[in-house]
């Protein structure tokens, strides 16, 4: 998949796309290691795709169920680049934060994204909820 990230310059500099091409696209932070992961689907049912801010957002906690001792949850909802977006954010343990977002185009793709990172920096958190709300997704590569 395409996707394209808009983040200024000196932060985006940070981060690389990791060659994967059997996996997800993955950006490496080049000082941590963490990565946001993106996958993309495409809905091919027959009844129009509708997802409210509430569904985006139970896309997006998909899988916290699987981190240990969280402490907090945080969510939200809005419009982003792709289109409407949900977000969670988990602050825990082990990963010490972890966010996720489900990116909907209002049609029939939805992109999700998960980042984790042993420590919370808060920078490098704001540089990937920043490149999670900035993607644009322009099909096959």
């Amino acid at each position: 998949m395409a996707y394209k990230i808009n983040l200024n310059q000196d932060r985006a500099a940070k981060w690389r796309r990791q060659e994967n091409p059997d996996g997800p696209v993955t950006y490496i932070h080049e000082d941590s290691g963490s990565a946001p992961q993106f996958s993309h689907m495409k809905y091919k049912g027959t009844k129009k795709l509708d997802l409210s801010p509430e569904n985006l957002i139970a896309v997006a906690s998909n899988g916290i169920e699987r981190i240990q001792s969280f402490r907090e949850k945080h969510t939200e909802s809005g419009e982003c680049e792709f289109g409407r977006y949900g977000k969670v954010l988990v602050n825990a343990e082990q990963p010490a934060l972890f966010m996720a977002w489900a990116l909907w185009n209002t049609q029939d793709e939805i992109v999700y994204i998960t980042y984790t990172a042993s420590l919370q920096d808060l920078t490098e958190s704001a540089d990937a909820d920043g490149i999670a709300l900035t993607t644009s997704w322009f099909g096959e590569l």
